[in-house]
């Protein structure tokens, strides 16, 4: 869970009991300038932190142990706030709120490769995804 007020930029991670819902930390790792978002890929083998300041994502493997292991960042659009990966794990997309969405597209190994940018009326502070059209 990233916090963009933490002066040591870090996210926290979190060990979930799946039969209580419960979260319980374990651990931190350094992100960005002011971390605002993360989001996980479905084949839950990457996350991705959205660093506000950096105007970058950075990538993480998750690790055996569920631990976040840094392996890049990638640049965004101007001041990125909001992530969200689609349901089939193909793409990724960054909310900048100057007006555009970042858009990713998620390798096999997790790695993001930019795929583009997509123009918004207006600013872009959050960005969902429901499903592909085809």
């Amino acid at each position: 869970m990233p916090n963009a007020y933490d002066p040591n930029n870090t996210v926290t991670e979190y060990t979930l009991d799946s039969v209580a819902g419960l979260l319980t930390p374990n651990g931190e790792v350094t992100a960005g300038n002011q971390p605002t978002s993360v989001a996980v890929n479905p084949s839950s083998n990457a996350a991705y932190v959205v660093n506000r300041a950096d105007t970058t994502v950075s990538e993480y493997g998750i690790d055996s142990s569920g631990n976040l292991v840094l392996k890049n960042k990638i640049a965004t659009g101007q001041e990125p706030f909001r992530i969200a990966v689609d349901p089939s794990g193909g793409f990724a997309h960054v909310a900048n709120e100057t007006g555009s969405v970042s858009i990713y597209a998620i390798n096999s190994n997790g790695s993001l490769t930019s795929a583009g940018t997509a123009i918004t009326t207006g600013s872009a502070s959050s960005v969902a995804v429901t499903g592909t059209k085809k």
